[in-house]
C-alpha cells in the first residue's frame, strides 16, 4: 500500500496547483492508504470550472491494466490525468 493525497480543489483550495509543499503535514490536504496508484486529475484548465482532484485508483471507475507512471491528456487540451506509485506522489 501507498499513501495518496485525497482531495479536490472544489472544496479544498490547498488541493489546487501549485501545491504548497512548505505547509506542515497537519495542514496539508488529507491522505489515505491506497492499494492501487495515486492519481492526479486536472480538468477544465483555463475555465471557471477548473479543478484538481488528487485521489487513488481504488476510488475511480476505471480499469487499469497498464499503469506505468503515465499521464493521459484530454483531447481538448484542457486537462490531464497522471498516475504514480510512490507515497504522496500525487502532490506533483
Amino acid at each position: 500500500q501507498i499513501m495518496c493525497y485525497e482531495c479536490t480543489s472544489w472544496n479544498n483550495p490547498l488541493c489546487s496547483d501549485p501545491f504548497n509543499f512548505t505547509l506542515p503535514l497537519a495542514k496539508q490536504p488529507p491522505t489515505e492508504e491506497c492499494d492501487g496508484c495515486c492519481v492526479k486529475l486536472v480538468q477544465h484548465i483555463g475555465t471557471p470550472y477548473a479543478s484538481v482532484r488528487r485521489t487513488c485508483t481504488d476510488k475511480m471507475q476505471i480499469k487499469l491494466f497498464m499503469v506505468d507512471h503515465v499521464c493521459m491528456r484530454e483531447s481538448n487540451g484542457r486537462g490531464h490525468m497522471c498516475f504514480c506509485e510512490e507515497d504522496l506522489c500525487n502532490a506533483a
